[in-house]
């Protein structure tokens, strides 16, 4: 099936349009979408900003909710699962039009990696999440460079295996809608440059 791939205004045009109503946002994560690492907010504040900025949905028409959780991951062993945390619990009561759903960062550092093991426990958590009746875009983990020592030296892992088994588990829930964010960045500067990176991506047309 054909993939929508793209910034995340690009992918909001996509969903059905309605004026009389308000759509909900949900941005599911880590801290890459909780932010306040580097003293600001995290790209699901940017995103709504561009929102009402861009006139795309004829004003106050669009909440976003920022739902990202520092440290969590998609696996459910790892002590930190996204799916135990008071986030997913609030998600649950969000009734969300769209979910943009980007975990696999801390899954992937050098204690807790499994591949086969993501993909089972990453499929059921979407599988959860796209019961709840919105649709879901899924977002690729930043890229990283090194110098944090919980990844490891190898970032193969991350910026490879990882980014394939997202794709995997995308085709074996045939997901539609993606989000890349195409700038990779060290974990140390991530937060404090997310601001920039965000704005180039939500104006990228």
């Amino acid at each position: 099936m054909a993939r929508h791939r793209g910034a995340m205004l690009r992918i909001l045009a996509l969903l059905p349009y309605a004026a009389c109503r308000v759509w909900n946002i949900a941005c599911v994560g880590d801290s890459v979408t909780a932010g306040g690492h580097g003293g600001g907010d995290g790209w699901p504040e940017y995103l709504e900003e561009e929102i009402d900025d861009s006139d795309l949905f004829g004003g106050d028409k669009v909440k976003v909710h920022n739902l990202g959780k520092s440290g969590t991951t998609a696996m459910d062993d790892t002590g930190r699962a996204y799916a135990d945390s008071d986030e997913y619990d609030d998600l649950k009561k969000t009734d969300f039009d769209l979910a943009i759903v980007t975990l696999g960062t801390n899954d992937a550092k050098e204690d807790h990696w499994d591949e086969k093991r993501f993909k089972k426990d990453y499929e059921k958590l979407l599988e959860k999440i796209m019961d709840m009746g919105g649709d879901v875009a899924l977002g690729f983990p930043v890229p990283y460079l090194g110098g944090h020592g919980t990844w490891g030296d190898d970032t193969d892992v991350i910026n490879d295996d990882l980014q394939d088994a997202v794709e995997d588990v995308g085709d074996d829930l045939d997901i539609k809608y993606y989000v890349d964010f195409p700038v990779s960045y060290t974990h140390l500067r991530a937060h404090e440059t997310l601001r920039y990176l965000v704005c180039r991506l939500l104006l990228e047309k």
